[in-house]
């Protein structure tokens, strides 16, 4: 008997517990519908394993195993709280797509009546304006002819030097594009040599390949100094990791955000110690060891910066304060499938209660005070000390509940975000760049990539033009502010 034969008879006995008298009767009712529930997780479990199983025996045969198909079952099923959390989000106005004050108006042009179409007495009165943007594609190919001087005094040639920031046969222009139409573009490598030789550049591929990689204008640099200066400048980091791929192998790539930046870090495990490393900006690891450190001698050296994060065990004991996501936290609820019709309500009104809770706490950080957040952290409490009858959900809370400290954590610092859909972002970006390009194939590429990544996630953020940034660097003009310089005078008041 499938779930969905089990679940349409229990709809039909629709069993309810408040017209019975007899608590005996009552409580061996909630028993044997928990004990529906556990038989019904520990089958899907089963069939799980022995799917598995079977397809290994088949593999190990020669033969392929069971195709996946993604469909509406518990297992696949969409486990995000967007829905819930939208509809307690305050109704925010459309932002105006109006933009037409930053546009750069490059000439103007008359557009005059025919005279002859005009009544005798038409009597000029002023333009009626409109502005039309368009953007033309051309080349500006230079012949540089350097003057050259000998001297036979001295048996000693000199050459006129051509202008600071061209190199080899392709100018700033060209290289500063090429990396914006991979990194903000997100363009594979050979669309990019399509582009530019529909736009009469010739270049090769390699040569394509060489200016991504090569960091002949310290992007690297400007990703390490970016990640330090929000370290020192800001208050709370925001971190999460995907999966990458690098030459063949899966890594990992972590991303530390917050709204003023967002860095990428491609490292081959995601150990607590890596991201350590991490933090530390090349330092060596220090250790203090003292009677507190011999009990517990995870605790070292730890920041005084907050870390926003999942409750993953490799983003623990790395500050002295760590929040924790709510939008997490809420999908652990959306992962229980009650069977029991009655189970399925409870869980719907908790999730109900849980989210409303979320509400209160978005209101408290909009206008925070101190009785407010004893009454907040009372009602916490409450909640998640609640028993529902239902085992799974009940489990759930409990684990919840053990999280107080660093859920609540925005109740001692209200500029704490309640989720962590900031660093999910990032990760975004990292997978929509592997559905172009799958993978780097070495140690240059990837540093280059996740160098870029930060660069043009940071301009971003930061309302910085990323190609002209890109082409101020490779130009060598240094004539825009550094990103990192960005960071320190936007941010570092909030902190003083």
């Amino acid at each position: 008997m499938n779930p969905s034969e089990i679940k349409r008879i229990l709809d039909d006995i629709n069993i309810r517990f408040d017209g019975v008298d007899n608590e005996n009767v009552t409580g061996a009712m909630f028993i044997l519908l928990e004990l529906v529930e556990r038989l019904n997780e520990e089958n899907d479990k089963l069939k799980t394993e022995n799917q598995r199983l079977r397809d290994e025996n088949n593999l190990l045969k020669g033969e392929q195993g069971k195709p996946k198909i993604w469909g509406n079952t518990n297992k696949n099923k969409d486990v995000s709280s967007e829905k819930e959390r939208k509809k307690r989000k305050k109704n925010e106005g459309k932002k105006s797509k109006a933009r037409k004050h930053k546009i750069k108006i490059d000439r103007t042009e008359i557009c005059k009546v025919d005279q002859s179409e005009l009544p005798k007495d038409a009597k000029f009165i002023g333009y009626e304006s409109i502005v039309v943007q368009e953007i033309l594609i051309t080349t500006d190919n230079v012949e540089y002819k350097k003057e050259k001087f000998y001297s036979p005094a001295e048996n000693k040639t000199c050459l006129g030097k051509v202008p600071i920031g061209v190199k080899g046969e392709f100018g700033p222009g060209i290289r500063a594009l090429v990396c914006t139409l991979k990194h903000v573009g997100n363009m594979s490598e050979p669309k990019i040599l399509e582009f530019l030789e529909n736009c009469r550049i010739f270049i090769s591929q390699s040569t394509i390949s060489r200016i991504l990689t090569n960091d002949e204008t310290g992007f690297n640099k400007e990703k390490e100094n970016i990640f330090r200066a929000a370290l020192e400048s800001t208050s709370y980091h925001q971190i999460d990791d995907t999966t990458v791929r690098v030459n063949g192998k899966n890594e990992y790539s972590q991303i530390f955000c917050n709204p003023c930046y967002t860095a990428f870090f491609t490292v081959p495990h995601k150990t607590r110690l890596t991201i350590l490393d991490i933090l530390l900006c090349g330092k060596e690891r220090t250790y203090l060891f003292d009677s507190k450190a011999l009990g517990l001698l995870s605790d070292f050296n730890v920041s005084r910066k907050i870390i926003l994060s999942d409750d993953a065990p490799q983003f623990k004991k790395l500050t002295q304060e760590q929040a924790l996501c709510w939008i997490h936290e809420g999908r652990h609820y959306n992962r229980l499938s009650p069977i029991v019709p009655l189970n399925v309500e409870i869980l719907d009104n908790f999730k109900t209660c849980f989210w409303n809770y979320y509400g209160e706490l978005l209101k408290y950080k909009e206008n925070p005070m101190p009785e407010k957040a004893e009454l907040l952290s009372a009602e916490f409490d409450r909640i998640f000390s609640r028993k529902t009858g239902y085992d799974s959900l009940d489990d759930r809370i409990e684990k919840t509940g053990c999280k107080k400290e660093a859920l609540l954590l925005v109740l001692k610092h209200p500029e704490l975000p309640l989720h962590n859909n900031e660093s999910e972002l990032g990760a975004r970006v990292e997978k929509r760049r592997q559905d172009v390009s799958l993978q780097t194939k070495s140690k240059e590429g990837t540093d280059a990539k996740d160098a870029f990544l930060t660069v043009t996630q940071t301009a971003k953020k930061l309302g910085v033009n990323a190609y002209r940034y890109i082409y101020d660097r490779i130009s060598k003009k240094f004539s825009m502010p550094s990103l990192a310089d960005l960071i320190i005078q936007n941010f570092l008041p909030q902190i003083e």
